[in-house]
């Protein structure tokens, strides 16, 4: 009976290997943040907390890679992130404590208790003024930075763990992802959800762009969703995201990359189509009535290359025009642009990706993955700029299955 087990332990991990759900040796990154003038960025790393794996967290100076804070723990940490003025540094944690790091020091100033299981998710007001911490219990707490006292608390923001959490530039709107396959956006001065988007899975990242114009979620359902803030109507939808793990923008909200077990970055336009725009899709859209098929297939891949701000158009198209083929083409291009051709794809040699950040001024991606690795690409040229390691020599974990925490 024993060898039968054993065996069927080894088929199990052979086969998840084989499907690439086995992780190579060491915690994985799965959160990085730089601050804001781009000087510090700080990389969270796990595994699998069940096994008790070390995590750290850590932080480097830009653009030198010289190492300013390491700390370990055995269960390691999900989420850090910076104060807007840089003078502080929050970690959360897998157990009830999320961390303050002084960064004029590099010494932890306090440990804030009361946040459950886990406090997964840490974000600074932009005035410096609140901490909000999630936690893996479902509630958002929003600490006074002056005296260290609990300012309010939202209850049942989500059923279970609430990922991670991000304000508006203006402190007005908190964003909050969820394990019951929600992102909401807050308003802070009511307390109550202006928009609550439902997904298939849970959403794990979140983002603002654009001046906060654009608001970015990825799911583990495979979907990644651009929506206006304001409205929460939907402007993109890609659909092979992957399990994505982490999703950023560029401040402008031109480039968007995407952690999905390597990185991807795709060209970002949401622009609302003008009557030039319209123009120039019924001129490429000619080309589909041309007797050569190598001229209608051409045209397909022009009008695919036009972007997000065809898809209204081509909506229509395919369910209103008389022509079969036409109706078709026009449903092909829209999955074409659901599943952009990537600017760039980037990998690691150690395994997976699993954390992606852009600096403030969009020219340098960091991407965080096993082994405790951080790489930093030129966004211009795709060439890698730096490597670092959260890892001592010699002290990596062995091999685990991802975890789904």
């Amino acid at each position: 009976m024993r060898c039968l087990l054993s065996l069927a332990i080894v088929l199990t991990t052979l086969s998840r290997i084989q499907a690439g759900d086995a992780s190579p040796k060491g915690s994985i990154v799965k959160s990085l943040a730089f601050s804001a003038d781009g000087k510090h960025l700080v990389a969270a790393s796990w595994l699998d907390q069940q096994a008790n794996e070390t995590g750290y967290a850590t932080v480097w100076e830009m653009p030198s890679g010289k190492l300013l804070f390491s700390r370990k723990e055995s269960m390691g940490f999900p989420l850090a992130a910076f104060s807007a003025d840089g003078t502080r540094l929050a970690i959360g944690s897998f157990t009830e404590n999320a961390l303050v790091v002084d960064t004029t020091s590099w010494k932890v100033e306090r440990p804030l208790p009361g946040h459950g299981k886990a406090a997964r998710g840490v974000a600074f007001a932009p005035d410096g003024k609140t901490l909000a911490v999630s936690s893996a219990d479902g509630f958002i707490q929003f600490w006074d930075t002056a005296n260290w006292t609990v300012r309010t608390k939202m209850d049942e923001a989500h059923k279970g763990r609430v990922y991670a959490v991000v304000y508006t530039r203006d402190g007005k709107t908190l964003a909050s992802a969820g394990e019951d396959g929600f992102a909401k956006l807050w308003d802070l001065e009511t307390g109550k959800a202006r928009h609550e988007f439902k997904q298939k899975s849970l959403v794990r990242r979140i983002c603002f762009a654009a001046e906060d114009r654009l608001f970015v979620y990825t799911s583990w359902d495979g979907t990644l969703s651009v929506r206006d803030r304001e409205s929460g109507k939907e402007l993109a939808k890609y659909d092979s995201a992957g399990t994505a793990d982490d999703v950023a923008v560029t401040s402008d909200g031109a480039l968007l990359a995407n952690a999905t077990r390597a990185a991807k970055v795709i060209r970002l336009n949401v622009a609302a189509p003008d009557e030039g725009f319209l123009q120039k899709l019924r001129d490429r859209m000619k080309g589909w009535d041309d007797d050569d098929i190598a001229v209608r297939d051409n045209a397909s891949k022009e009008v695919a290359s036009l972007g997000i701000p065809a898809l209204g158009e081509l909506v229509k198209i395919a369910k209103e025009s008389p022509f079969p083929e036409i109706r078709l083409r026009a449903r092909s291009a829209q999955a074409s642009i659901r599943s952009p051709d990537p600017l760039l794809r980037l990998s690691h040699a150690e395994g997976v990706i699993e954390s992606v950040a852009f600096s403030p001024d969009g020219r340098t991606l960091a991407t965080g993955g096993a082994e405790g690795v951080v790489r930093l690409w030129n966004v211009a040229t795709g060439q890698e700029i730096r490597r670092l390691s959260q890892y001592p020599e010699g002290a990596l974990a062995t091999k685990v299955p991802r975890s789904e925490y």
